[in-house]
């Protein structure tokens, strides 16, 4: 139907979308649909029982209408997807950067099996930048606290839902993450400059319209830089202004749900209605209560202000061409979608899913207690979960660790307090697991974690990987990022092996340094290598920073094996290499590039051309230092490679170091070279100075490697772990990163704790 076919009532019609009750289709969907004309409807858990329920559901709200609706749900992934059985599941969008590879054909996966189904929009991926871990609402709703990673992600799920012809709504305008009330609750403000929410909050929104995102969904949240007096959802400076003009958005623009209490509680309908039009919203959608009465008051409310003038119909015309534009494009055409059921069991990708729930769980810390051992005798302590945020399924059937874990099990709730149990128990238990779910200050789960004893406790968090900063003392965690059925199978799997893989996408204050125990040097490098290979094996094209000494030849060795068992490929990685000595010519057998061309390039695929070092040749080393530090930003490293000096350097970043120095010409310490001199015929022929990787070029790597072997370094050790950070022990500035592993072998370990 075109544009000038339409009623001004049809047009109203078409620029709402409503929830309903039931999961059939019933009166309140037959009069939403054939007396109002709605332009479309939303379902949730609640409406929907089965596959076969659903698609037939969704063939009769769309057979038989003079306009068809659009169908939406949420299927964000982990704890918010409507449909939970049966299509291609998705991980929880920080489980997704936990696991690091690409999750295109699974969003894609989705998007075809939502499609089968009867839907049309998908309100998802969420584009929200999670830099405040109190974050009520979004938290591991996010993909990261680092805008890059969000975008990387959201771009991802993005074109796989529209590859599968469905309306991805990347959501919420301009960021939910650095909020601390729940707008389903309350209304949020934002007070920052608009030169920060360009950085972060703004930057995956633009990344999306950059890319040609054909929805985008709009926050209650007030953003003070922008527009003082109103949310976002009602603001024209943000919508028009901001979203349209300036940043160039030509898509479908929606409302968040306005029976929110945000909005709802701080408006009228008249006032909701008039200011989300004339803001520039196409779609509003409002969930609630889903009462008709209701619904047909807010209809009418905005025939009345249309008809009256107070809304142009010129706007409504704007985003009902839009609207009719995207049902062109996006509706199906055969609308029998419980024929398609066969086509979805044969194409669902729930084994492609398990593969990556299994490498999205993170191993953030552990001070010896995984793996688990069959024989050992395991006490688990498990939370009732309840609803995080309205935004999740009331209906959800809910597992304990019981069901997939041979243990005794207590389940914990805020009216707990046989805390006599729970010490009783911890005597009989070799281990102890203890999961939790959202910990807040001061709540049951802190309560509980009191009478624990950390150094036979693991620590579980199930969705928020921020349980950790309310909980003291915590020596072994593992973060699972949703607390569903598929990362509990998972976490099961792993707790045994434990071969965990996963790395947090998000950084914790006090840093997120995970430590490995090992027995040996053998051990260590062994461990290192297969870290390494992993990242190799995800990324094809990774940017490898590499080391040298005798710390990392162990590593290499391993490496050089799964390169000749053809575990693995080096054809398309680089290599950058952290620091090259001055005054030795560079074929020098104790040069830094004869080290890695006899100890691993050799030995391996990787092209001449992709292998870089730091140059000491020529005059100017200024120059040299310069261009190595270019080349390195526009190649940003995805592991890096370490060892420790006895006096903490890594690289050759002597003590006293700045950590915001980047490649420089660096006069080597004493200590460094008496510690170098094993590889010289005498403490003379070690050169005085090196070219280096600064602290900032280290720092900016996406992922940190550090091998530590060898009674000799007990002392640097000690001070690793002491968690202080100072110039004076550069490898301190390691616990500022977010994503640092230390294989520390038991010589090295000593006595520490």
């Amino acid at each position: 139907m075109k544009l000038k076919d339409l009623s001004l009532k049809q047009k109203v019609g078409q620029m709402l979308m409503f929830s309903f009750h039931g999961t059939s289709y019933n009166k309140q969907v037959d009069y939403l649909l054939n007396e109002l004309e709605l332009g479309g409807l939303i379902l949730f858990k609640r409406n929907i029982t089965s596959l076969k329920q659903v698609s037939k559901l969704n063939s009769k709200i769309s057979q038989n209408k003079k306009i068809r609706p659009f169908i939406a749900l949420d299927q964000e992934g982990g704890p918010v997807q409507r449909i939970e059985k049966g299509i291609t599941p998705l991980l929880s969008a920080m489980g997704f950067a936990a696991n690091g590879s690409d999750p295109y054909e699974l969003y894609k996966g989705a998007g075809r099996d939502l499609k089968h189904l009867g839907f049309s929009i998908n309100f998802a991926p969420v584009a929200d930048v999670n830099n405040n871990p109190y974050n009520p609402v979004i938290n591991s709703r996010s993909y990261s606290d680092n805008p890059e990673i969000v975008s990387r992600y959201v771009l991802k799920a993005s074109q796989g839902f529209k590859d599968a012809k469905l309306i991805a709504t990347v959501k919420h305008f301009p960021g939910h993450g650095d909020t601390n009330v729940d707008s389903h609750l309350g209304l949020p403000v934002v007070d920052k400059s608009l030169e920060e929410i360009e950085k972060v909050e703004l930057y995956p929104f633009k990344k999306a319209i950059e890319n040609d995102a054909n929805g985008i969904m709009m926050s209650h949240i007030v953003y003070q830089c922008l527009d003082k007096d109103n949310p976002a959802s009602l603001s024209y400076n943000i919508i028009t202004k901001l979203l349209k003009e300036k940043l160039g958005f030509k898509g479908l623009v929606v409302t968040d749900s306005l029976t929110m209490k945000a909005i709802w509680g701080n408006y009228s309908i008249k006032e909701i209605v008039k200011k989300g039009v004339l803001a520039g919203n196409d779609i509003l959608c409002f969930c609630g209560k889903a009462d008709l009465n209701e619904q047909k008051e807010i209809y009418n409310t905005f025939v009345s202000l249309v008809e009256e003038g107070e809304i142009p119909l010129s706007r409504v015309d704007e985003a009902v061409g839009k609207i009719l534009e995207y049902k062109e494009i996006y509706l199906e055409k055969d609308l029998a979608f419980e024929n398609n059921l066969s086509v979805i069991k044969r194409e669902e990708k729930s084994k492609l899913a398990e593969d990556f729930a299994l490498e999205s769980i993170t191993l953030v810390k552990d001070k010896g207690l995984v793996p688990i051992k069959k024989q050992e005798k395991i006490f688990a302590i498990f939370p009732e979960i309840k609803l995080f945020s309205l935004v999740d399924n009331k209906e959800n059937d809910y597992f304990t660790l019981k069901d997939f874990l041979d243990c005794n099990e207590v389940v914990i709730n805020q009216e707990f307090i046989n805390y006599k149990l729970i010490k009783d128990e911890i005597k009989k238990a070799d281990k102890v697991i203890f999961c939790t779910y959202n910990v807040t200050k001061g709540d049951y789960q802190t309560k509980v974690w009191q009478v624990l004893d950390p150094n036979k406790t693991i620590v579980v968090s199930m969705r928020s990987p921020y349980d950790i900063l309310h909980l003291e003392n915590v020596e072994s965690y593992i973060c699972l990022y949703e607390a569903t059925l598929l990362s509990l199978k998972s976490l099961v799997k792993l707790i045994y092996s434990g071969k965990f893989k996963g790395s947090l996408p998000i950084k914790l204050e006090g840093g997120n340094m995970k430590i490995i125990r090992v027995k040996d040097y053998e051990e260590m490098s062994k461990k290192a290598a297969e870290i390494i290979a992993d990242v190799v094996k995800k990324n094809p094209k990774a940017n490898l920073g590499l080391a040298t000494g005798s710390s990392p030849l162990g590593t290499y060795k391993n490496l050089i094996k799964k390169y000749e068992a053809k575990e693995i490929s080096f054809k398309d990685i680089k290599s950058f290499n952290l620091d090259e000595y001055c005054q030795l010519d560079k074929n020098h057998e104790q040069s830094y590039y004869s080290y890695m061309n006899e100890n691993l390039f050799k030995h391996i695929d990787i092209k001449k051309a992709n292998t870089h070092l730091p140059s000491s040749e020529g005059d100017d080393l200024e120059a040299n230092c310069k261009k190595y530090n270019d080349l390195l930003k526009k190649n940003p490293v995805d592991l890096q490679l370490l060892g420790i000096g006895g006096n903490g350097h890594i690289g050759f970043n002597e003590p006293g170091t700045a950590f915001t120095q980047e490649t420089f010409v660096v006069k080597l310490a004493e200590k460094t070279r008496e510690d170098n001199k094993r590889f010289f015929a005498s403490i003379d022929e070690v050169p005085k100075y090196a070219i280096t990787m600064g602290i900032k070029n280290i720092m900016d790597a996406k992922a940190i490697l550090m091998v530590i072997s060898g009674k000799g370094k007990q002392d640097a050790v000690t001070k690793l772990l002491a968690k202080k950070v100072s110039e004076d022990f550069p490898a301190s500035i390691l616990h500022k990163h977010p994503n640092v592993t230390v294989i520390i072998d038991d010589a090295a370990y000593g006595d520490n704790k």
